[in-house]
């Protein structure tokens, strides 16, 4: 059962990008989050044991921050990947949990051993290599713009930092309770956006076509709900080692995604950048577990 789940979760995460990439051009972006988060609103809440609610009496603070978070992830990503391709934003999330421990140290005072700073030297190597191919070729099927890599970047530590505090208050708070709250923030952000778009006189996008439908719905149903529940069951059922490999497969199939349905295409620079961020995320992150497992 372990492993169908581990695939369902590598299938959905693999999904995102493309999804919500397909998604920003049947809508703007600050629509795509607005729609996603009030179906995922309305789909959650029959679930939501709601005197859960009433019991948040600490942590508040941190779970607005939390909430805030998690929606500057979901706007900055939607507007981020209008302008870069698929393949390089898998890339350059691929060092999440790096960034996590890094910062786990720096807030949490949790420690970093040997192979995490060397991993993550390797990974800023990989990084700068992408983000300066995209400044000179500036092609949206390959390396993306710099604009598309920067905003993208700063959703990947947006997401980063929320991971982190979350794991703060996730002691205090019901899981449940803070995914809604996650949703219903996004929400009301996703408004301001909408009145400042309209307020510097920018148009906005809002298709009714049957594809605009399917894709909306899928990134409220797979990539909003039943991941974050996929997550959760491998994290009770299963080491938390086994969840974090899903990254590896899910960048693989965003990448194969990306190029057979967005015409993408991976260059020298690309796999070399790549397979920096590659080696110093498996190397800071699951070497150690591997060696465990290799040994016994």
């Amino acid at each position: 059962m372990i492993i169908i789940i581990f695939i369902a979760l590598c299938l959905v995460l693999g999904a995102n990008s493309p999804l919500v990439k397909f998604t920003t051009q049947e809508f703007s972006p600050v629509i795509t989050v607005t729609l996603r988060s009030i179906l995922a609103i309305l789909i959650l809440l029959p679930f939501i044991n709601f005197k859960k609610l009433f019991l948040v009496k600490t942590s508040k603070k941190y779970l607005l921050l939390v909430n805030l978070l998690f929606a500057g992830n979901w706007l900055l990503f939607a507007y981020g990947i209008q302008h870069t391709s698929v393949i390089m934003s898998a890339a350059i999330y691929l060092p999440s949990s790096l960034i996590v421990a890094i910062f786990g140290y720096l807030f949490l005072k949790e420690k970093l051993g040997n192979f995490q700073i060397i991993g993550m030297i390797s990974t800023l190597m990989g990084m700068s290599l992408l983000i300066y191919g995209s400044a000179m070729s500036q092609d949206i099927r390959s390396l993306g713009t710099l604009q598309g890599n920067f905003l993208i970047l700063i959703a990947l530590l947006s997401w980063s930092f929320f991971l982190v505090v979350s794991r703060k208050i996730s002691q205090s708070i019901d899981p449940s309770i803070i995914t809604l709250s996650n949703f219903i923030v996004s929400f009301l952000a996703s408004l301001i956006f909408i009145f400042i778009e309209l307020l510097l006189g920018n148009q906005l996008k809002l298709s009714v076509s049957l594809p605009a439908v399917v894709g909306i719905l899928s990134l409220a149903i797979f990539s909003s709900l039943i991941v974050y529940y996929l997550y959760q069951w491998l994290l009770k059922h299963a080491p938390a080692f086994i969840s974090s490999l899903a990254i590896y497969p899910a960048a693989a199939l965003a990448s194969l995604y990306g190029i057979i349905f967005f015409g993408e295409r991976i260059t020298a620079t690309f796999l070399f950048g790549a397979s920096l961020i590659l080696f110093g995320v498996f190397l800071a992150t699951s070497y150690k577990y591997v060696k465990i497992k290799l040994i016994k």
